[in-house]
């Protein structure tokens, strides 16, 4: 009960006795509340928990909340009242609440809308609009290339189990030519993640890092575009060895890989350079088998050498 409607009900008894009955009642009262709401890891009442709370006391239940979806009915959902959309109020609270502070951001706790939240994670995940329909289905090898058949396939399996979640490994490094599927793999990777429910970025290395400039010319903390990409759900990084990196650079990288390392958070990366390019620190991690694949793509550029797909 509020204070206000306390206030009213105390202020219309007419004598002290009944007062002070009813302040000791009130006080109990409470007291058994904050026992519920301790019992329930509640700091404050929600609508889930109130509809138990009354059926507890034996009162009855409160009348629904009206849908701001369709006048004239309850909602169905006491979190977004059927809308499909809330306001964010922390990193604790809605998942995309991090990426898109004080925006509106699909609700989580119902199914209203399935459509708009997965475009508005297809939005987020940074993955162009011109490649999502860069799918695993439409991956097909040229026959002319038939003979790098073997090679292609294990990437392909090692992509598409790492998108699936089956994969014992969580870390993926795929490197070979400019041209030979890396990318298709990736977009195609990012996509599956995103249908399952993962909150899923696509990050170009070098952009990282004009992105990371900007925020620091700007006077803005470059440190949340890293921490976005530490605790994102699914991270791609695509040509992830930057050609003479300064120091600045490598420990960006570093920092990245060993973080989702460390938390056993899938990563796929992606470079058309050799190995041993991305530095020992990181190598390190993408060689460790127990949690990474890592392969050489052998097919050639199909983009000048041969159709490729969809591409």
């Amino acid at each position: 009960m509020v204070n206000s409607e306390f206030k009213r009900v105390r202020d219309s008894l007419n004598n002290t006795e009944a007062r002070t009955s009813f302040d000791k009642r009130f006080s109990e009262h409470v007291k058994v509340y904050q026992v519920f709401l301790k019992e329930k890891g509640l700091k404050r009442m929600t609508p889930e928990a109130d509809i138990e709370w009354r059926k507890r006391l034996g009162w009855p239940p409160r009348p629904l909340v009206e849908s701001m979806r369709d006048p004239g009915r309850d909602a169905s959902c006491l979190q977004c009242l059927d809308m499909g959309w809330v306001y964010p109020k922390g990193s604790s609270g809605v998942e995309f609440a991090d990426p898109a502070w004080g925006k509106a951001v699909p609700c989580q706790k119902c199914s209203t809308w399935e459509e708009e939240r997965r475009g508005y994670a297809m939005e987020q995940s940074g993955i162009p609009v011109t490649r999502r329909e860069s799918r695993f289905e439409s991956f097909i090898l040229p026959p002319q290339r038939a003979s790098y058949r073997a090679s292609v396939d294990v990437c392909f399996d090692a992509a598409y189990q790492l998108a699936k979640g089956t994969s014992s490994q969580f870390m993926l490094l795929i490197y070979g030519k400019t041209g030979c599927g890396k990318t298709h793999l990736a977009y195609a990777a990012g996509l599956v993640a995103i249908s399952r429910g993962l909150r899923t970025i696509f990050q170009y290395t070098p952009e990282l890092f004009r992105n990371l400039r900007s925020a620091m010319d700007k006077g803005q903390n470059s440190g949340n575009i890293i921490d976005n990409l530490i605790n994102c759900d699914f991270l791609i990084l695509d040509d992830i060895a930057v050609r003479n990196p300064t120091e600045w650079q490598a420990e960006v990288i570093e920092q990245i890989v060993d973080s989702r390392w460390a938390n056993h958070r899938p990563l796929f990366a992606t470079t058309n350079r050799e190995a041993d390019a991305l530095g020992k620190a990181v190598l390190r991690r993408f060689m460790d088998p127990d949690t990474s694949f890592m392969m050489r793509n052998e097919a050639p550029d199909f983009k000048t050498s041969g159709k490729w797909g969809n591409r």
